[in-house]
């Protein structure tokens, strides 16, 4: 029976690790955070530390060291956002009436629905050596606007899916120090749509592309104390040259390429064990977002458009506890900040991003002694996000965005 049930359970995280992730990304940028159902329930303090679980790795490969035998982890995040322009209009003046039935052009919502997939797994080779491997999308967006939305020359469908598969080495020097390193299998595939006409559904530009590229992953894990971990994970820059098609009534389909650098990355993480019962847990996370100057979308005669970003690098801080309420449940809280890497000056309709606040809970239950159960929920709070844009067309606004995030995970020790 045992054999049964986890059987099963790998079947569906295989199903799942299908699914597409979406959404506006909910983290700085265009990354999805929402990597792990224990870390998401303490908002990802003690992150890099590998205080909660498997999941760690994604943040400090280093962490695998700590899970002796066979293990397996999956994870699912439900994303359900709700992102509209308000005051909207052509000028700065204010909304512009008339263009749809509620005499306002800022019903359209750029909200939806997402799912977000994370799989991990490790085992131990020896008392020194052990194997990990994380499947994750970690970059990603989509957004689509709705009938009544005016902006649609500055972007209509906007949707990036990026699958890293992260296999790592770890090695455990001693008892107080790990390291581990590893490559990142990346694949990004984009699409972005818009219109000639304000106001307008009809994709009348759409650009197509994929690439695959690859980059790396490092930490260190120290354990100070029984009961005290430092962890630094390091993520590189995957640097990828998408290959498509720009497509439009000027110049008709056309081959295109594009250069995106999905950003560095680096977490650091402090855990203790207060008592026997609680754990507090810190995190900071760096992300190099000023790496992303511009798109530039390339054909064989030259720049077909560019799209200006200019972002500044993003920052994450995080707080956060948890409460062991017997042998079988554990409880947590955490709360964080995070400073958006998109200024006013380049906020566009795709990534209508800004600061947020996120508070968190969530649990823990072990049904045997093989399985674990993990569920959390998220609500962020964003700061209203001006547009002030001119080119194609002028468009002025704020966006006002409310998520809510809702994830579970099992864990299984073979």
């Amino acid at each position: 029976m045992k054999s049964m049930k986890k059987t099963c359970l790998t079947g569906v995280a295989a199903v799942v690790l299908c699914a597409v992730a979406g959404e506006a990304a909910f983290a700085g940028g265009f990354a999805i955070r929402e990597q792990s159902a224990e870390l998401q329930g303490m908002s990802f303090a003690g992150a890099a530390a590998g205080s909660m679980g498997l999941s760690s790795m994604f943040f400090n490969p280093a962490t695998v060291t700590q899970h002796g035998g066979l293990n397996s982890e999956t994870n699912i995040s439900l994303i359900i956002g709700d992102s509209r322009i308000k005051n909207a209009g052509f000028t700065p003046a204010g909304p512009t009436p008339g263009l749809n039935d509620s005499g306002n052009i800022s019903d359209g919502n750029f909200g939806d629905l997402a799912v977000v997939p994370a799989s991990y797994y490790s085992y131990q080779y020896n008392d020194r050596i052990f194997l990990g491997l994380a499947l994750n999308s970690p970059f990603g967006l989509e957004t689509k606007a709705e009938k009544g939305y005016v902006g649609t020359t500055h972007g209509i469908h906007s949707k990036v899916l990026n699958i890293i598969a992260n296999p790592v080495i770890g090695y455990k020097i001693n008892d107080m120090i790990s390291i581990a390193a590893g490559p990142q299998i990346s694949y990004i595939h984009g699409k972005l749509t818009s219109s000639l006409t304000p106001g307008s559904l009809s994709e009348d530009v759409r650009i197509h592309a994929d690439d695959w590229a690859f980059g790396a992953t490092a930490g260190i894990n120290i354990q100070l104390a029984e009961g005290t971990n430092i962890g630094v994970g390091y993520r590189s820059v995957v640097k990828h040259k998408l290959d498509g098609t720009f497509t439009s009534p000027f110049t008709g389909r056309v081959g295109a390429t594009a250069k995106l650098d999905l950003p560095h990355t680096v977490t650091v993480s402090a855990s203790h064990q207060l008592t026997e019962a609680i754990g507090l847990h810190a995190s900071f996370e760096w992300a190099d977002w000023s790496s992303l100057k511009a798109l530039n979308v390339n054909g064989a005669a030259g720049q077909i458009t560019s799209t200006p970003f200019n972002w500044d690098d993003s920052f994450f801080f995080s707080i956060g506890a948890d409460y062991a309420f017997n042998d079988y449940l554990t409880l947590r809280l955490g709360v964080a900040y995070e400073d958006s890497p998109v200024p006013d000056s380049t906020r566009g309709v795709r990534v209508p991003d800004d600061d947020r606040i996120w508070v968190s809970g969530g649990a823990s239950y072990m049904m045997a002694d093989w399985l674990t159960v993990h569920g959390s929920y998220t609500h962020i709070f964003v700061d209203d996000a001006s547009v002030a844009l001119t080119a194609p067309s002028p468009l002025f606004g704020t966006f006002e965005t409310n998520v809510n995030i809702v994830n579970v995970s099992a864990t299984i020790n073979w």
